[in-house]
């Protein structure tokens, strides 16, 4: 069991430790912008890359600040089934679509 005082300050590290993940993923996501890589992409670049900092993040945060292993806070690795990336390619080539087709009928 962890103290009071380190699951608050668990608690505030978390929420910036996403905060910084968001904010790098956004400026390396600009980058691929201004050299020219359709926003689409760099979109996805952006999610991606915010999910990978935001993990290694945490474990760092919690395994060299909190000394907690994963396990301890219940964020164990789990498998992503494979109809789940299937149906987010789905969705997001919908939005894609439908999106252009908004951009072409103005």
């Amino acid at each position: 069991m962890i103290s009071s005082k380190k699951a608050i300050g668990g608690s505030i590290a978390a929420i910036l430790v996403l905060l910084v993940s968001q904010v790098v993923a956004q400026l390396l996501a600009s980058v691929l912008v201004i050299i020219k890589i359709p926003t689409g992409i760099c979109n996805i670049v952006a999610g991606v890359l915010y999910f990978v900092f935001t993990y290694f993040l945490l474990k760092v945060l919690m395994s060299k600040i909190l000394k907690l292993n994963m396990a301890d806070c219940r964020s164990v690795r789990r498998q992503i089934p494979i109809r789940c990336c299937l149906m987010c390619l789905i969705v997001r080539r919908l939005l894609l679509q439908e999106a252009s087709l908004e951009l072409s009928h103005r």
